[in-house]
C-alpha cells in the first residue's frame, strides 16, 4: 500500500515535520524515500545545477535519502541524506588592493559556467557541480573588471566528494597551489593547475612549438636533431 507519495515535510527544531499521518498500531513495515530540494511535481528523473549559484547555492544541492523495513513509531525516523553531486571550494589569497566581484568555474557538464557563492568576501567561495570528468578553467574577477584565468588538472569528481582549490590572486595572475585542509562532505583532495607546458613537433620542417613559441632545429649528417637556438621557457607563476 501507498501511505503517502511527494508529501511535503519542513525541517524545525531538529526534526521534519507534515501533514502525514501514520499512526503507530499499524503492523506493516514500510519503505521511505526522501529528496531536497522539494517539487511539487515529484522526485524529478533528471536534476539541473544553477549556473548562477550565488543566490541559488543550496537549492543546487540535490540530496536524498532511503530507509526500508521501518515499523510505524510514534518517534521520528533517522534517516541519512547522501549528497549527489560534488562541492567545490575555492579558496583565495587576494594579494591586490581590489576586491573580488566573482569566481567563475568555466566548462562544467552541462556545458555551463558556473558563478559560484560567496562564502567569505575576498577568501572563500564554493559551488555545487555535476560529478565527472572534468578540467575545469578557474575565472576570477576583480573590481576594476578584469578577469584572470587558469586552467585546472583533469579530476574525476565523485559523488558527495568535496574538493578544494587554492588560488593566489596577483595583480596580472592567478596561481593555483595544493595545499590547504578539506571540511566537511567526503574528502577527496585538492585540485591545482594544469602545468602540461603544450609541445607540438615540426621538425620535417625544422622547428618546434613549446608553450606557444617557435624553436629552430637542424638535422646533423648522421640524422639526429638538434635545437638551433635556446629554450627560454618561463615558467607560470615566475619572473
Amino acid at each position: 500500500t501507498e501511505y503517502a507519495k511527494n508529501e511535503l515535510m519542513t525541517f524545525n527544531d531538529g526534526a521534519f515535520a507534515g501533514s502525514l499521518k501514520w499512526y503507530p498500531e499499524g503492523t506493516d513495515k514500510s519503505s521511505f524515500v526522501a529528496y531536497y530540494p522539494y517539487t511539487s511535481a515529484g522526485v524529478p528523473t533528471s536534476f539541473t545545477v544553477h549556473a548562477d549559484q550565488s543566490a541559488k547555492y543550496g537549492i543546487s544541492d540535490f540530496m536524498a535519502a532511503s530507509k526500508s523495513e521501518v515499523l510505524p513509531s510514534a518517534n521520528s525516523i533517522s534517516m541519512v541524506f547522501k549528497h549527489m553531486l560534488t562541492k567545490m571550494v575555492i579558496n583565495v589569497t587576494n594579494e591586490t588592493h581590489l576586491d573580488i566581484s566573482s569566481v567563475v568555474l568555466k566548462g562544467a557538464v552541462p556545458t555551463a559556467n558556473i558563478t559560484t557563492q560567496q562564502v567569505t568576501k575576498n577568501t572563500t567561495y564554493r559551488a555545487i557541480v555535476v560529478p565527472q570528468t572534468v578540467a575545469f578553467t578557474l575565472a576570477v574577477t576583480t573590481s576594476d573588471n578584469k578577469t584572470l584565468t587558469q586552467r585546472l588538472a583533469s579530476t574525476t569528481l565523485v559523488q558527495g566528494g568535496q574538493y578544494s582549490v587554492n588560488v593566489r590572486v596577483l595583480s596580472d595572475d592567478i596561481i593555483v597551489t595544493l595545499s590547504g585542509e578539506i571540511e566537511n562532505w567526503t574528502e577527496e583532495g585538492e585540485i591545482g593547475a594544469d602545468n602540461t607546458v603544450p609541445f607540438e613537433e615540426h621538425l620535417d620542417e625544422n622547428y618546434f612549438l613549446y608553450d606557444e613559441v617557435k624553436y629552430n632545429t637542424v638535422t646533423l649528417a648522421n640524422g639526429t636533431i638538434w635545437m638551433a637556438e635556446p629554450l627560454c621557457y618561463l615558467p607560470k607563476g615566475y619572473t
